[in-house]
């Protein structure tokens, strides 16, 4: 059966090598034709050449530098650090933005550049698929993300790019500083409340001094101790003095204890709203970078777009598997022509006989 089956195989190899040469001449004439026309239109001529600029950065682990700085809690973070998976995903999010696209086709006339007539039935649309034909970005393996321009012009690709990683910084900054912005208004608002209940308070407890309400805990004591002076040494109008500063103390001291008590709870919280305060304001100001760049854009020396010999070997090889088939196919349908011309003779011949 080894036997068997090798012949098979050197039998059906003999009739490839066979039908190959039988059609040698159309398939080697669609091959290289489907070649030299791939050669052709891939000049210059009819498409024009692209050349590429691709920037490299790592988002930043951070995005509040007050968080990073001025925090002295267990999870104050590094400023240094290298973003991970989550940041270098937030930072793509970000580069397919709206604003950022409009912002680079505004600057660069995209519009003008990629010759879209801005009266045509969808301009916007045809503008974005060019744009977004021509710019990707991409995550790396390594949790970057690179940022590639495709352009008929060298310098422009490295312009944009460029720019893309630079129109980053100040995308997100402004964003940040309009929603840092709006939370020091908020604890703006919360210290300045504070600090009026402080006053209010701090006003009540020297109203009560003026009485001579000045310690609810301490000073029974003291009263106490100069009372029994004043009756040792017979002296009744420092004692009757002494026993009206008891009454008042007995009428207004658990309401100085409590304003003392709330003072002190508002001081507190007065300090940690300001440290809140300056962490906001911080934030609203900052303009640091919100990523690090591996690698700038320079002008391309050679075009990255079309690969003429990529584009030649396909065409190539897609005729041959192409000329291959359809002669298979005509091939094939004659040999189906003869057999049923054969078989129409067998059957007239009998009855020819007869």
């Amino acid at each position: 059966m080894i036997g068997n089956s090798e012949r098979q195989g050197e039998f059906n190899f003999a009739n490839v090598i066979d039908f190959l040469v039988k059609f040698k001449k159309p398939i080697l004439i669609t091959t290289f034709g489907a070649g030299i026309l791939a050669f052709i239109f891939s000049a210059p001529f009819f498409i024009h050449p692209k050349f590429k600029s691709t920037v490299i950065v790592y988002p930043v682990r951070t995005n509040s530098i007050a968080r990073a700085l001025l925090s002295t809690t267990a999870d104050q973070l590094d400023l240094l650090a290298f973003g991970q998976e989550n940041e270098a995903e937030q930072l793509l999010q970000v580069l397919e933005s709206d604003q950022i696209t409009s912002h680079i086709a505004e600057k660069y006339h995209l519009m003008r550049h990629y010759d879209i007539d801005p009266k045509s039935e969808y301009p916007r649309t045809t503008l974005e698929l060019m744009y977004h034909d021509n710019v990707r970005y991409e995550r790396t393996e390594y949790m970057s993300v690179s940022i590639t321009v495709l352009d008929e012009s060298p310098d422009t690709a490295a312009l944009m790019a460029n720019e893309i990683a630079a129109y980053v910084d100040t995308f997100k900054t402004k964003m940040q500083q309009e929603r840092a912005g709006e939370a020091l208004k908020i604890v703006e608002a919360r210290f300045h409340e504070k600090e009026q209940n402080i006053n209010l308070i701090a006003d009540s407890l020297r109203k009560l001094g003026e009485l001579g309400v000045l310690n609810y805990e301490e000073q029974p004591a003291i009263l106490t101790e100069q009372y029994n002076r004043a009756l040792m040494s017979n002296n009744t109008a420092v004692a009757r003095e002494i026993k009206d500063q008891e009454k008042l103390l007995a009428e207004y001291g658990p309401t100085h204890k409590k304003l003392s008590d709330q003072l002190k709870s508002e001081v507190n919280q007065l300090t940690d709203i300001e440290a809140k305060m300056h962490q906001a304001q911080v934030d609203a100001r900052q303009n640091l970078s919100h990523k690090f760049i591996i690698s700038g854009a320079v002008p391309a020396e050679k075009k990255s777009y079309p690969l003429r010999s990529l584009l030649v070997a396909l065409a190539m090889l897609s005729a041959f598997t192409c000329s291959i088939i359809v002669c298979g196919l005509i091939s094939n349908f004659k040999k189906y022509k003869l057999q049923k011309q054969f078989s129409n003779l067998m059957n007239e011949k009998p009855s020819a006989e007869v």
